[in-house]
This record gives structure tokens, sequence and C-alpha cells, in this order.
């Protein structure tokens, strides 16, 4: 989305997005899995700062490797921590749309699409596959593709099509990077 602009505004943005995005995993994280306060009085037991501790040292080289490559992983594990977040709130339609945007992003979220369903969730696993889909739409709406309709149909006919050859050989994928 940052195309059209310089590279240190584009940097700057993507660095704060990244750290945004850090900071929602780390806090929505250890609120799901059942952390508990950190600071304040009565003085908080030293086992809460352990775990803390044990969970930052054993998560953040995946965090650093994200913002130095540049990467979405952050941004995506972010999406689906405000996703079970909602999930736990009992705000299926809501944790469906985190699910989907983040599926959007990296396609591995889809995944919620079949525990909602398993739930018995139908709507809510419907609808993460409709904003999945929706968000790869958008850049169709600023930046129209010149060999066809959308740029999902481009993606669609140069990396999913191949794989259906009878020639292509399984586990393999050729993105041409």
């Amino acid at each position: 989305p940052f195309v059209g602009l310089p590279h240190l505004p584009t940097r700057t943005i993507w660095y704060v997005i990244n750290m945004t995005a850090l900071a929602v995993l780390l806090l929505g994280a250890w609120k799901l899995t059942g952390g508990g306060r950190l600071d304040g009085s009565p003085k908080v037991p030293w086992r809460e700062h352990a775990i803390f501790w044990l969970g930052i040292t054993c998560g953040i080289g995946s965090c650093l490797d994200a913002i130095t490559n540049q990467q979405t992983d952050l941004i995506v594990a972010a999406l689906v921590v405000l996703g079970c977040s909602a999930l736990m709130q009992a705000r299926d339609l809501r944790a469906a749309i985190w699910f989907g945007i983040a599926a959007g992003i990296k396609c591995t979220p889809l995944l919620w699409a079949g525990y909602l369903a398993w739930r018995r969730r139908w709507i809510a696993a419907l609808l993460v596959g409709v904003v999945a889909v929706g968000i790869n739409l958008i850049p169709d709406l600023t930046h129209s593709s010149k060999s066809s309709v959308t740029h999902l149909s481009d993606w669609t006919a140069r990396f999913l099509a191949p794989m259906a050859d009878r020639d292509h050989e399984f586990g393999t994928w050729h993105c041409g990077v």
C-alpha cells in the first residue's frame, strides 16, 4: 500500500505497524493464556515475571526475524490473537473478520474457518473465507491487473494452476522469486 511513498516514510510506517502488531501480539497472548498482572500492589508473585520472560525469550527471535526481513508474520499473528480474543468473548463474527483479514494476508489463518465450521458456527466460518477473498481483491481497486481481470486470478494462473498439471512434481512450489 505504500508503493508511491518515498523510502524513509515507507520504512517508518512499516516499522510502526510492526511494533503495534508486536504489542498486540504480546499483550493479547499474555491475556489469552491467563497471564496475571505484572505490576502493582500487592506485590506480584515472581513466577508471573518468570513465565513472562521465558515466553519473551522463546519468541523474540521469531519476532525480530519478521521485523528485520520486513515480513507480514507479526501482523498476521496479531490479527489471529485479536480473533482468538473475540472468540473468548463469544463474538464469532468479529473473530471471523479478524481471521479473514489475517487469511487474506497469509493463507494459514484460513484454518480457522474449519474450526468455526467444526463448532457449527456456519456463518462465521463462511465469513472468514469471504473476508479473505475480499482482502485479496482490494489491490484491484487501486492498481488494475495488466494481464487479466484481477490480481487474484493472475496469482491463481501463475502459481496454483501449474500444480494441477499432470507433470507437476508433488510437494514443490516453484514461485520464481
